[in-house]
């Protein structure tokens, strides 16, 4: 059973997301965990849908939208991506 979790995690929603500069996330799902997207390899692609979002002003205009991330631009993100390829952020160290 540990197999199949790892290599296809629960399906996740993305409650909110906050875009931290100059090009992560702060994701929180919906079973409450945090994590920190780096889309720094997304933005290096060529073409329409990754390239502007390398400037800030395009990147921190992200919103969630049916439950994952999405932009402007209409790119939006696979929620089990999203969580795959981040890392947990633990908030109660922030705030203690």
């Amino acid at each position: 059973m540990d197999r199949v979790n790892q290599e296809h995690p629960p399906y996740r929603q993305v409650k909110a997301a906050f875009p931290l500069y100059p090009c992560y996330i702060l994701i929180e799902f919906d079973h409450g965990e945090y994590r920190v997207s780096d889309l720094s390899d997304y933005l290096k692609r060529p073409g329409e849908l990754f390239q502007p979002l390398a400037r800030w002003e395009s990147f921190r205009q992200l919103r969630v939208e049916d439950d994952t991330v999405v932009f402007p631009n209409g790119l939006d993100l696979d929620p089990a991506v999203l969580y795959a390829e981040s890392k947990v952020f633990d908030v109660r160290k922030i705030v203690q």
